[in-house]
């Protein structure tokens, strides 16, 4: 998208996340749950290079990032272990977040389903 910002908003996300699971995940993830998981992923994007700040320019190069799902899960389990809170989220938990969190990146045009 030429010349056009393009804005994650936090709190946006963390709605369109909870409307976005199934059943099973709403019943069991509450709002603090995900604002935590996106927390985690807010690390993982900043630990890349892929969030820049209002008044930062894109680096040279860095127009587009690309993210390995895998990574980011591994990523979130790592954290996760590291807070001492590896019982508290099942693999399962942390899929559906991801999903959903990549859904709403495709929703704002953040991101594409091809990459």
């Amino acid at each position: 998208m030429e010349n056009q910002e393009l804005i994650y908003d936090d709190e946006q996300a963390v709605v369109f996340i909870l409307d976005y699971l199934k059943k099973k995940s709403k019943c069991k993830l509450k709002r603090d749950d995900v604002e935590y998981l996106m927390d985690i992923l807010y690390d993982f994007y900043e630990s890349t290079g892929a969030i820049i700040e209002e008044d930062e320019e894109v680096p040279a190069g860095k127009e587009e990032v690309s993210f390995d799902h895998e990574d980011m899960f591994q990523f979130v389990k790592d954290t996760l272990e590291e807070e001492e809170n590896s019982d508290r989220f099942s693999d399962e938990d942390i899929e559906a977040v991801l999903s959903a969190e990549l859904a709403y990146c495709e929703s704002i045009g953040i991101v594409s389903d091809e990459d």
